[in-house]
């Protein structure tokens, strides 16, 4: 079982599952596998493609670890995915945030007034 993400218009990314089956579960189909998921994981982690591969077909280094990068790409060839952006963009591409640090000090150095000592500011960056 490997698990990598590919791209979704709507979501920016879901879950694809490649699967090797063993020989007594060969009849497994894509809905099995995703409705025993339901109630047992969080719905955004049930995986939205399930690939059933053979044990040879996954994609290994030479110390015999799995290529995930190489999962994902195989992954979006397979299922006909692009790379997408998300459908919603909050920040019209050109916002940035800071997080300045806000400190009010007395003659000691002790903090004074809010216990809040961070301020995250929203700054519209100027691209020219």
């Amino acid at each position: 079982l490997q698990i990598v993400g590919v791209p979704d218009e709507r979501y920016g990314e879901v879950v694809c599952a490649w699967i090797r089956l063993s020989e007594a579960a060969k009849n497994v189909t894509e809905k099995d596998i995703q409705d025993f998921c339901k109630g047992r994981i969080a719905h955004f982690k049930i995986p939205k493609y399930i690939l059933f591969k053979k044990e040879n077909e996954f994609p290994l280094t030479v110390s015999g670890k799995v290529k995930k990068y190489e999962i994902r790409e195989q992954s979006k060839i397979e299922l006909g995915l692009q790379q997408v952006k998300p459908r919603v963009d909050h920040f019209n591409g050109d916002w940035t945030f800071e997080v300045q640090s806000e400190r009010h000090t007395e003659k000691e150095n002790k903090f004074s007034g809010s216990e809040n000592v961070f301020n995250v500011v929203a700054t519209n960056s100027v691209v020219s």
